[in-house]
């Protein structure tokens, strides 16, 4: 029996830092698909959109320019999210930099090379709790499918670390933990034919996934008071911390 009431627990393959190869390949460019076919970049563009509507800063007085905002992909697996807000900040025109931060180098190798034709990304393989992995000067910290992998104390350890160096928002992307969801990609998984890690990962993932009151208690714990948070299709949530409201 499937408990859908507690979070869930368990290594995910793609928690192995030194996972490499062809199989982990494919699975990037198939979670890259999932992403746009279940609305995951929906959910990611119209939270930057809050975002940036909130703390987008005009051109200093007679400097005629205008100061750059900072954007870091915590858990950034091939750089897809930052791709995708590159591509649609072109019609915004917004002065952004990307920096994309993971912790297995195949991965950030990856996404090197599919971001070739993106010159303001920036990727490093980090882990984000080291000394080395620094928040200073990012305004925008972006979290897709990642806080689900922490425990309740590093994801609170996340946000204090994030908002201590001074970010302004982060932006979570994450799964909604509920029996519909997790038949749905069971189905989607049997009809497509998806890769055995995706599979694998993909259910375990809404295993550790959220309710509402979970996150909710998240932002009591760590002291946030301005956040919004929304349910999203196809069974996400967007969460939106803010350092000050």
């Amino acid at each position: 029996m499937v408990d859908f009431k507690n979070r869930g627990s368990g290594e995910e393959i793609m928690d192995d830092f030194d996972l490499k190869g062809e199989e982990l390949e494919k699975t990037l460019s198939f979670l890259e698909n999932i992403n746009k076919w279940l609305g995951g970049y929906a959910v990611l563009l119209s939270g930057m959109k809050k975002i940036l509507a909130k703390i987008h800063q005009l051109p200093a007085e007679n400097s005629g320019q205008t100061t750059p905002i900072t954007i870091f992909d915590a858990g950034c697996g091939s750089g897809d999210s930052l791709r995708a807000i590159a591509d649609w900040n072109k019609n915004k025109n917004y002065p952004l930099r990307y920096i994309g931060v993971d912790a297995n180098e195949f991965t950030i190798e990856d996404a090197r090379k599919k971001s070739v034709d993106y010159p303001h990304m920036v990727y490093r393989t980090q882990d984000i709790f080291s000394k080395e992995c620094s928040f200073d000067g990012v305004d925008i910290v972006v979290c897709g499918l990642f806080m689900h992998h922490l425990s309740e104390a590093d994801q609170i350890k996340f946000i204090d670390k994030c908002f201590a160096a001074g970010v302004q928002a982060i932006l979570v992307n994450d799964l909604h933990r509920h029996w519909m969801g997790y038949y749905l990609f069971h189905i989607i998984c049997a009809v497509f034919k998806v890769p055995y890690m995706v599979k694998h990962d993909g259910l375990l993932s809404i295993l550790k996934a959220f309710k509402r009151p979970e996150l909710e208690q998240l932002m009591q714990k760590t002291g946030v008071k301005c956040y919004d948070l929304h349910w999203k299709w196809a069974f996400r949530y967007q969460l939106i911390a803010y350092k000050k409201c």
